[in-house]
């Protein structure tokens, strides 16, 4: 069985400066994909069945998934933390909203990161404790 999902979605911002001589602009698309492939830490195995059936196993070593989810999340947060801070030095500006929609890219991968380390080892997912609250409330000030 494959357990597919495909996501998109297009931002845009524009900034004018001063006498609009100076603008800026970013428009940023972004399309995510997920299947069971992109799961860190899967291993897979193939085989024909005498009958020419062919059969697929995906397994995961819980432990070794949930320490490599709970570095990552980790990570991802620190540098939400930074991208937040830098956003809040400049607000308003095109460097702001940059900051803050990499940080909100970033949340996004740290949600779906968490709900997989609540499914590979809870108790792991209950002692990280998140700052920023997650994606929703990251992606408000914009």
């Amino acid at each position: 069985m494959d357990v597919k999902s495909v996501t998109n979605a297009m931002q845009s911002f524009s900034q004018v400066q001063g006498d609009q001589s100076s603008m800026k602009s970013l428009r940023q698309q972004v399309d995510t994909s997920t299947d069971v492939a992109g799961l860190m830490g899967v291993i897979n195995d193939f085989w024909e069945a005498p009958d020419g059936s062919w059969y697929a196993a995906a397994r995961m070593n819980r432990n070794e998934g949930a320490a490599t989810y709970s570095l990552i999340i980790k990570q991802n947060a620190a540098a939400i933390e930074t991208l937040l801070e830098d956003a809040a030095a400049a607000p308003g500006s095109f460097e702001a909203y940059e900051a803050l929609a990499f940080a909100c890219d970033l949340a996004t991968l740290n949600d779906n990161y968490m709900n997989i380390l609540e499914v590979l080892n809870s108790g792991a997912r209950q002692a990280i404790k998140i700052s920023y609250g997650n994606a929703a409330a990251v992606r408000a000030p914009m």
